[in-house]
């Protein structure tokens, strides 16, 4: 054979094997991605368990992502995908689909293995005895556990970050996008079991008893926080039991003639003149619910002499949400109150059965009993264990439901989860949109709010955005005198609502213009956390849309848009557009 066609054949050879490895080394790939998007899926599946309570299928869930990360494992890790993977450009796609690939594996063996040993110890239906108090051992002892497989996922999600992506093709890239949001989603759910098992054990009386302040917001009347406080309980823990000690209404709590605290000239100057640190109703004027819990604190300490071990608050759709589950009650006067109409009932219905401005004494009787007898409902085992874990999630994630510790350990704990209640104050873009009511009527719950927040342009050195703010006052015809009364005393057309806005910006940021219903006007800045915060006293008539514009010039960020949404009675529309590229 001559040296030429020697040369041909040795080259159609290497033409062949060529292809032939291609062709290996792309149909492993494919059924390697093909697995961890399964697994992805299983991720998804197994956090969306954990976060409702049903932790029985948790080990099928485990054994079928162990099996797809090894199967994936398997076709990126032999010695011809590993010794390609050090080729220059190509070599890149392979070695992140093997660091994927190890990626999964770890969270499988390392993370959510710990999960399911404690998974039957933490069934909502363990962990919540028949008689309603919590099994606080199961607890403490599963603490080991998920603290470690929070360690782990930590660790994993850090390490993926830090890989590089530059020259990856497009579907690993994607894949490796996917799988660490849905690390991101998992890390917030086990870092909330992780705290929980921490300080649960002490804040339900593991080593003493503990007793705390609730109280019942009513958002018809907006605050900070959410609303009015109508109505108040003390409650008892002792070793995970927990027993209503005593129960009021807002006729009980007695303001100070001064401040109860002091939380610095910025807060001072933002709400002098208000009261806010001496009175039961105006405590929550501020949207950072650890202010406003602290001076409730400090006002029943002063009020009755006894130092609780925190606060807790609740609002009637928050009720409703657990009477969906407990069932039913019904009143003294006959009226009965079901998860479906509570809120309703609190809000409307009550105010137009008792509609003198003077003389609302059965009113807020009615209102006490039904938050007693939901209180005692639940504490006495009523309702499923499951269920029940359900609804005080959603509460606390619409910042319904919300926590302060007396104890700043326990709070340090709480803080940067929906339990605190907190006002976001970390740089990077923020946003928040407020409104108080300035009248003491009760329109607002008839009040719905709109948010826009968009990104005009971007520079290397600075953003300038815009927040537009819309509140729509949609009060029908024949409301009751309460509903309608005016502490302010002035005379305006039936309906009108009258609310203080505050719309909270980004650290750092300036404001370049305000409108008001489409007018250039003027707005009054003040500071809270070291955010900018800019207010209006508006009117509010029934069926006008006033509309706030803010436009700013903020500091050059990658960070997502942080934003606080006030619970009130109707959820705020917001909408936020595109951001930097």
């Amino acid at each position: 054979m001559s040296r030429r066609r020697r040369t041909l054949w040795a080259s159609l050879a290497f033409l062949i094997l060529l292809v032939a490895i291609t062709a290996w080394i792309g149909v492993r790939a494919v059924l390697a991605r093909q697995h961890l998007l399964k697994a992805r899926d299983e991720v998804s599946q197994l956090r969306a368990q954990v976060s409702a309570g049903e932790l029985g299928g948790l080990a099928a869930g485990l054994a079928q992502i162990q099996h797809e990360a090894r199967a994936a494992k398997s076709l990126t890790s032999d010695a011809l995908w590993t010794g390609l993977s050090r080729i220059p450009l190509l070599g890149r796609t392979l070695a992140a689909s093997t660091d994927l690939a190890d990626a999964v594996q770890r969270l499988a063996d390392q993370t959510l293995a710990p999960l399911i040993n404690v998974s039957k110890g933490l069934d909502p239906k363990r962990l919540r005895k028949p008689d309603g108090s919590i099994d606080l051992a199961r607890l403490t002892a599963a603490a080991p556990d998920i603290d470690r497989a929070n360690s782990s996922l930590n660790s994993t999600i850090v390490a993926i970050k830090k890989e590089s992506l530059r020259g990856v093709l497009g579907p690993v890239v994607k894949a490796h996008n996917q799988l660490t949001n849905e690390l991101s989603g998992l890390m917030g759910t086990i870092d909330t079991a992780n705290r929980a098992a921490k300080i649960g054990p002490e804040m339900l009386g593991a080593n003493g008893v503990r007793r705390y302040l609730m109280v019942f917001q009513t958002p018809a009347e907006s605050r900070g926080t959410g609303g009015l406080v109508g109505s108040f309980a003390i409650i008892k823990i002792s070793n995970g039991k927990i027993k209503r000690e005593q129960t009021g209404s807002d006729t009980q709590l007695k303001d100070s003639d001064t401040a109860v605290v002091d939380f610095g000239a910025e807060f001072n100057k933002r709400y002098a003149n208000t009261d806010e640190a001496l009175a039961w109703r105006n405590a929550n004027f501020t949207p950072h619910y650890p202010y406003a819990a602290e001076i409730w604190q400090r006002l029943w300490e002063k009020q009755t002499g006894e130092k609780l071990d925190g606060v807790l608050s609740a609002d009637p759709i928050t009720l409703g949400y657990l009477l969906d589950v407990s069932g039913p009650i019904t009143l003294s006067d006959g009226e009965t109150i079901t998860g479906d109409n509570a809120a309703t009932w609190s809000m409307v219905t009550s105010y137009a059965r008792y509609p003198d401005p003077t003389n609302q004494t059965e009113r807020k009787r009615l209102a006490v009993e039904l938050a007693t007898r939901t209180l005692d409902k639940l504490t006495s085992g009523n309702g499923r264990s499951t269920a029940l874990l359900k609804v005080l999630g959603r509460a606390a994630g619409e910042r319904r439901l919300l926590v302060w510790s007396a104890h700043p350990a326990e709070e340090a704990v709480l803080s940067g989860t929906p339990l605190a209640g907190e006002l976001p104050n970390a740089p990077g873009p923020s946003t928040a949109f407020i409104i108080r009511n300035r009248s003491g009527s009760k329109l607002d719950y008839y009040v719905e709010r709109k948010l826009d927040y968009r990104v005009l342009s971007c520079t290397p050195k600075k953003r300038v955005v815009q927040v537009t703010a819309t509140m729509t006052n949609n009060a029908p015809q024949g409301l009751p005198p309460y509903v309608l009364f005016r502490a302010d005393g002035l005379t305006v057309p039936y309906g009108t609502d009258r609310v203080v806005t505050s719309i909270y910006a980004t650290k750092g940021s300036t404001l370049n213009a305000v409108w008001l219903n489409g007018k250039r006007s003027s707005t009054t800045a003040s500071m809270e956390r070291g955010l900018p915060v800019y207010g209006n006293d508006l009117e509010l008539p029934i069926g006008e849309p006033q509309t706030i514009t803010l436009q700013f010039t903020e500091p050059p960020s990658k960070v997502p848009l942080r934003y606080f949404v006030q619970p009130l009675a109707k959820p705020l529309a917001l909408t936020i557009g595109p951001s930097c590229n």
